[in-house]
């Protein structure tokens, strides 16, 4: 198993003048099983300029030979709480399809014939967001070389 870090930690700004973030296409290995993006939210320590209002739809994308597969998540501002602790960061992670090639399972990248990569996408639906990226991690390994009957 491998983890890889497609998109390094940066300021993300979503604003009515600049509504939309996308990143450049992401080489990803064939056997990328999972793609997870994270989000710095907002803390009581660190507060950012991202409150309740704001509202934004993360995708995660994946274009096999020309065909966009989507993952959609979205994310609003304002200090969250899980079981009475600040929650530092949003994560939507994506586990990518695996199928039944003739009884045995393989990875959608082992597919591919022409090309096959992903990109991020965050899109601002409501208020303004100033945050950061936390990265974007894809962790490669076989699929489970399981006989189906």
């Amino acid at each position: 198993m491998a983890i890889v870090q497609l998109v390094a930690p940066r300021a993300i700004l979503l604003t009515p003048a600049n509504p939309t973030v996308e990143s450049p296409p992401l080489a990803i290995d064939k056997l990328t099983g999972r793609i997870t993006i994270r989000i710095q939210r907002p803390t009581t320590a660190s507060p950012l300029n991202w409150l309740s209002s704001g509202v934004m739809r993360v995708g995660l994308l994946v274009v096999l030979d020309g065909l966009e597969h989507r993952c959609l998540g979205q994310a609003s501002g304002g200090v969250k709480q899980v079981k009475g602790v600040d929650a530092p960061e949003y994560r939507l992670t994506w586990l990518l399809t695996v199928f039944n090639d003739v009884g045995i399972l393989r990875r959608i990248g082992e597919t591919s014939r022409t090309s096959y990569v992903a990109f991020i996408r965050l899109r601002r639906l409501a208020g303004r967001i100033e945050t950061n990226l936390l990265g974007v991690e894809a962790e490669s390994s076989p699929a489970s070389r399981i006989m189906i009957a």
